[in-house]
């Protein structure tokens, strides 16, 4: 209903004045029960204890007691309340929790009385959170009021850590459950069963409800701030004893290195992975490392040869998938500072031992051979035993191992390994069933053998020598091969090292060029008849080794006639150039048939082996003698191996037969060739084989040519030492005595002893190339 404005103002205008409410206080505050704090605080602790220790009491609700504490805290009885909190803690701790000193299955009841303990605790901190916000208990045992932002923590750090710290609920439970242990003296009898549970373990005697015990005690010592000093007084002692024991038991006379890197390295996987559950990793894995295993990683233990070899020389196979013990070794060693060099010192030490003994027992060629490969596949073993060890390059270095074993310390046993290596490399070159299991045998030599002998110019000497052979007598079974190492040569050494092997790889090229050239111009312009085939190799003189010359040999005149034919060709391309037939190195393909109603063979022999077989074309028998004269050959030696290679030979090879003059006072057929014995065509002679290659008896190479070799490059030697001198002088002017000789040494890439040097610069001075200073004998100046 609306209002008038008029009713409005009648109404105020007859109105009283308005009344004012004012509140006046209580003449007396309001105040608590007499008895207030300890009905409610007596509730608040025997109910929150009747709930885990009485179950079957009259609980208490726990929402109405949280906001009796809160009243408690407001009302200023937070410091009595704590203590008494406190008290009842304790009293749960004594009468409840831990009543008597029970020894009999001592974890197990410790574990079950704790965890009961702690799950009061835990009621005791929801329920009591507004005090525990609000106080905590210093280290001096007062009660004071929590600052602004200062948080209760319940971590299980040891008070004792904090000098003036504030402890929290959680703590301070803790710290009276702890009280109560050592009242009882029980934490030293835990420790002790403890112990005895984890050396059962270490056996594997443990079952995982006991290794869950034991797991369970170490949370109970972190949770009471107990386990640093656990660990330090009682544990770490002990660990160091028992595993010193363990150590001791192991060195016996029966000592097997095996077995105790097969124990030390199982138990130090049941350590890092088992214990690590129930004890601090770090602790008992460097413990178990310094006093377990490091006492066997001696010389007098585990790195003693005798002990240490067999661990590098056993072999894995390929369906065992475990680590081998020199594996376990390496590992476990690696833990430990400067276990990889005493590991590695012990490979290297094994590495030459075996090498050395492999390079004294080089007596002649056939045994260096052998020891060369003995020795690369030494090598071959120890870089696959290597590859399999982590960071194994970064401390196990072999160069110069290798170059002891390789360069031994007489001079003239360096040439025998240079030699040996020079015929080793030779057989592969002629094998091809050799190089076809390892394509890259020829980088292991220049890598494992090669690149650390000192004794390269002997070494080139030799393999030129035979080299030249394969090239001329058809020896080469790939001249990709050949080639191919003779550039590994030429990348290890430079092109100076290999200039004259090139050079005869450019021969023969240029020989089988120059012959297509040669016979398309015969066939333009008409020569000598085709019934016989001949190719000429043209050799540079400097290139090549120098061979025995035969100029008086009478040749068939169809030989002639391709001879002086080539030699028109040739004079007419080329003028001024001399030319030497070197008929030792001769190849002719001979037919041959023993009878005329036999089959027909085709010999493969070389010239003078032709020359004498063409002899018996008229059935005769001829003595030596007699082949000789008709051959025209004046080496009587040389005309001997050549008939024992065609009738003493290996079977289906002897084309001729041998008659002795004094075959009937004798039984036994003899090998030499006496002037008297007779030759003839071997009649019955059959072989399955059409074509068939009869390889002349070569020399061997006497010791005399050996020597002859090596004095050849030691001549050389003196050469470069005098260049190298030279060299130095002229871009010195003047040096010191002491200062030239390592100079010299250091430049000349082939064994030189000082004394070598120093001759050399005697002689230098006596053909004036240098003098001594007039004022400093030990100073040379060069005379220009």
């Amino acid at each position: 209903m609306p209002r008038s404005k008029a009713l409005m103002k009648k109404r105020a205008g007859n109105g009283t004045a308005a009344k004012k409410i004012v509140i006046k206080p209580f003449s007396k505050p309001p105040t608590l029960p007499t008895d207030y704090y300890e009905q409610t605080s007596r509730a608040l602790l025997e109910g929150t204890m009747s709930i885990i220790f009485n179950p079957s009491a009259e609980q208490l609700s726990l929402q109405n007691s949280y906001q009796q504490v809160v009243n408690l805290v407001s009302h200023k009885f937070g410091p009595r309340l704590y203590k008494d909190l406190i008290q009842t803690l304790k009293k749960a701790c004594e009468v409840y929790v831990l009543p008597s000193a029970d020894t009999s299955h001592l974890l197990s009841y410790i574990q079950t009385q704790y965890m009961k303990y702690v799950d009061y605790l835990l009621l005791c901190k929801h329920v009591f959170l507004p005090l525990d916000r609000t106080h905590a208990l210093t280290t001096e045992g007062e009660v004071v009021k929590r600052t602004a932002g200062e948080t209760s923590s319940s971590g299980g750090s040891n008070p004792s850590h904090h000098a003036h710290a504030q402890m929290g609920l959680w703590q301070v439970g803790l710290e009276q459950f702890r009280l109560r242990l050592q009242n009882f003296q029980s934490d030293v009898q835990i420790y002790r069963t403890w112990w005895q549970s984890l050396q059962l373990d270490w056996d594997g005697n443990l079952s995982l409800d006991q290794q869950a015990l034991l797991q369970s005690t170490l949370y109970m010592w972190q949770d009471l701030g107990v386990l640093a000093e656990t660990l330090s007084r009682w544990l770490e002692p002990d660990l160091v004893q028992f595993f010193q024991s363990k150590a001791e038991e192991m060195k016996s006379d029966s000592y097997s290195a095996t077995a105790v890197i097969a124990y030390c390295h199982s138990k130090w996987m049941h350590v890092a992975y088992n214990w690590s559950r129930f004890l601090p990793k770090a602790t008992c894995v460097t413990l178990l490392e310094n006093h377990l295993f490091r006492p066997h990683l001696h010389p007098d233990w585990l790195l003693k040869p005798s002990n240490f070899d067999p661990l590098v020389e056993e072999r894995k196979s390929a369906s065992n998938t475990n680590p081998t013990p020199i594996q376990q070794l390496w590992m476990l060693a690696g833990r430990l500072p400067g276990g990889y060099k005493l590991v590695a010192g012990g490979i290297a030490n094994y590495a030459k031992t075996r090498g050395m003994i492999m390079m004294q027992s080089m007596s002649d060629s056939k045994a260096g051979k052998q020891k060369i490969a003995e020795l690369l596949t030494l090598q071959k073993q120890l870089q696959q035993l290597l590859s399999n060890l982590p960071h194994a390059a970064e401390h196990c270095a072999l160069k110069q191992v290798w170059e002891d074993v390789v360069n031994p310390p007489l001079e003239n046993d360096t040439n025998v390994v240079a030699e040996a290596l020079a015929k080793y490399v030779d057989v592969f070159m002629k094998d091809a069933k050799k190089q076809q299991p390892d394509n890259n045998w020829a980088e292991s030599i220049i890598s494992g053998v090669f690149c650390y002998l000192q004794a390269k110019d002997v070494f080139e000497a030799f393999y030129k020598k035979d080299l030249a052979k394969r090239l001329l007598w058809n020896r080469v079974v790939s001249m990709d091969v050949e080639r191919n190492f003779v550039s590994l040569l030429k990348a290890e050494c430079g092109a100076g090292y290999t200039a004259k092997m090139e050079g005869m790889f450019q021969d023969m090229d240029w020989s089988r060029e120059n012959m297509t050239r040669y016979k398309q111009s015969r066939y333009q312009n008409g020569g000598p008849n085709d019934q016989l085939d001949m190719d000429i190799e043209v050799l540079t003189t400097g290139y090549w080794p120098v061979y025995p010359q035969y100029p008086n040999l009478i040749l068939p005149q169809s030989l002639k006639d391709k001879q002086e034919h080539f030699l028109d060709y040739y004079r007419s391309k080329y003028q001024g150039r001399r030319m030497t037939w070197q008929y030792f190195l001769g190849h002719v393909s001979v037919q041959f048939r023993p009878n005329p109603s036999g089959p027909k063979y085709n010999l493969l022999v070389s010239l003078c082996q032709a020359l004498v077989l063409i002899q018996f074309n008229n059935g005769d028998d001829i003595k030596l003698p007699q082949l000789m004269a008709a051959v025209g050959l004046d080496d009587r030696s040389e005309m001997e191996r050549i008939l024992q290679s065609l009738s003493m030979g290996k079977e289906g090879t002897r084309v001729l037969q041998k008659r002795d003059w004094d075959m009937e006072e004798k039984k036994k057929k003899r090998t030499t060739v006496h002037d008297n014995d007779t030759f003839r065509v071997h009649a019955g002679f059959k072989s399955n084989q059409r074509r068939i290659r009869i390889t002349n008896i070569l020399v061997k190479e006497t010791k005399e040519e050996r020597d002859k070799t090596v004095e050849g490059v030691s001549r050389d030697r003196l050469y470069l030492i005098d260049a190298v001198l030279v060299r130095i002088m002229k871009a010195r002017k003047t040096i010191l005595h002491q200062q030239l000789i390592p100079q010299v040494l250091e430049q000349v890439k082939v064994p030189a002893q000082p004394t070598d040097v120093k001759k050399r610069i005697e002689s230098l001075i006596e053909r004036e190339y240098m003098e001594r200073d007039p004022k400093e004998r030990n100073r040379y100046n060069y005379l220009a």
